[in-house]
């Protein structure tokens, strides 16, 4: 082999390792692109969750896909309470014509699915009382009606899962026949922000996303 051949073999298995490497930098961006596109494309998704609730995306949710994010996220609940949990948020959502994964947001974020949790203190009309249960739901205003409407006999039943979601679903259908907050489109985000007790923006968007953390696991899994 003469060396003008070797200095061309060189040349050419340089140049075969550098598409190599060119090739698999290139597949590599790709994959980092698509990742980002995705990205992207599920963050405007879950931009527009709370706020708009488009039924096409809340119904792709589905209660299986509740259950998995339950499961992983909320593992400190038994399997017992977790079907009880999904069941009675099935339940109370064909009750009151609500999403399901609005329940869920909500739960998340007022309790992180702790069903006996006792509330930090709120004032109410000079009175101070505390929030119960899975959805922090304030006796002072709401045993009353609750009461009449059949879901519980005294504040303690607010710590019973099954009630505690249809005290929720019942706040929330309420809220929902008032008149909107100001700055809210519809009246799911409306009532959601009654049910924190004000127009706070902050809390909806908490809930956007923890259903946004739905989204992404369902998409990633």
């Amino acid at each position: 082999m003469t060396k003008t051949s070797k200095i061309l073999g060189l040349i050419l298995t340089v140049c075969v390792i550098f598409n190599i490497i060119l090739l698999s930098k290139i597949n590599s961006d790709k994959s980092n692109i698509n990742d980002l596109n995705k990205t992207k494309v599920i963050e405007k998704i879950v931009n527009k969750i709370v706020y708009k609730e488009p039924k096409d995306i809340i119904s792709s949710i589905t209660m299986s896909d509740l259950n998995s994010h339950l499961k992983l996220v909320y593992s400190h609940l038994s399997t017992k309470d977790r079907k009880r949990v999904l069941l009675s948020i099935a339940k109370a959502s064909d009750k009151y014509k609500i999403s399901p994964v609005v329940f869920y947001g909500l739960i998340a974020v007022e309790s992180s699915f702790r069903p006996w949790i006792t509330h930090h203190q709120v004032v109410i009309k000079g009175k101070r009382d505390n929030g119960i249960g899975l959805g922090g739901v304030v006796p002072y205003w709401w045993l009353d009606k609750l009461r009449k409407a059949n879901i519980l006999e005294t504040k303690s039943d607010l710590y019973n899962i099954e009630n505690n979601i249809d005290a929720i679903g019942f706040i929330l259908a309420e809220y929902k026949t008032m008149k909107l907050i100001k700055g809210t489109n519809d009246s799911t985000t409306s009532a959601l922000r009654r049910y924190f007790g004000g127009n706070y923006k902050s809390y909806t968007e908490k809930i956007r996303n923890q259903i946004g953390s739905i989204i992404f696991s369902k998409i990633y899994e």
